[in-house]
């Protein structure tokens, strides 16, 4: 049941959890495609690879349009909205704010959204990327194990999870655009870290701002200045 002003937000445990782990154990209860009102969004959330594939891919020109709530005719649910799949679909402040509008996630331009992912998919993700993945893949984790080896010998402490941040930070900036951090971690790396970790955590914990006005009439709320701080230093 929706509430007033606040939707599902109640339903969903407190605030501050993960929403991904909430979306996760709502799904195993109601199913891989669940609709909720966050504030006053009407919002379908699709929790299954497959259905991803059928909603963007397959019938892309042609899935409903899920923007706004359904109608009902007798015991059937309609909407009269066609068109691209997810096209002018809600995107929420914070989400805008970490991508400038141009990211993948929640875009609701389609246009833009696929050539995002196309971008995405032949510089990163794509099969016949693994060739050039591979080698790269393999010298950022020999770096990685010949620093932990030095500074055993050394007898000094192995920040462990520093230098795995630095190995996957090292690969992604490689493929995208040739630059690596050394050993050395100067302290851009500590900014970048820790902006990203700071996104994620904002991001994580939800906004419920971004679908409830109201909670905007007392000034701009603390997560999304530091939203703003974070996106600006690691831009």
């Amino acid at each position: 049941m929706a509430f007033p002003i606040v939707g599902n937000f109640p339903n969903l445990g407190a605030p501050g959890g993960p929403v991904h782990k909430i979306m996760y154990k709502l799904a195993q209860k109601h199913g891989d495609v669940m609709s909720f009102w966050f504030g006053n969004k009407y919002t379908v959330v699709v929790s299954h690879y497959k259905y991803f594939h059928e909603a963007l891919k397959k019938k892309g020109k042609k899935v409903l349009h899920f923007s706004s709530p359904p109608q009902k005719c007798g015991n059937k649910t309609l909407n009269d909205h066609t068109g691209e799949a997810f096209a002018g679909r809600f995107l929420p402040q914070s989400m805008n704010i970490i991508t400038r509008g141009q990211g993948v996630a929640l875009q609701g331009d389609l246009t833009r959204w696929r050539k995002a992912r196309t971008v995405l998919l032949n510089g990163m993700t794509k099969k016949q990327q693994g060739e050039r993945q591979v080698p790269v893949i393999a010298e950022e984790v020999q770096s990685t194990v010949v620093e932990f080896c030095k500074l055993y010998k050394e007898k000094k402490a192995i920040p462990f999870r520093l230098h795995m941040k630095r190995e996957r930070i090292n690969v992604v900036m490689r493929l995208c655009c040739d630059f690596r951090f050394s050993s050395k971690l100067p302290p851009m790396f500590d900014e970048i870290q820790s902006a990203i970790a700071t996104i994620f955590e904002c991001i994580s914990a939800g906004n419920p701002s971004d679908y409830i006005p109201l909670a905007r009439l007392g000034g701009e709320p603390a997560v999304v200045k530091r939203l703003k701080a974070a996106t600006a230093k690691r831009d």
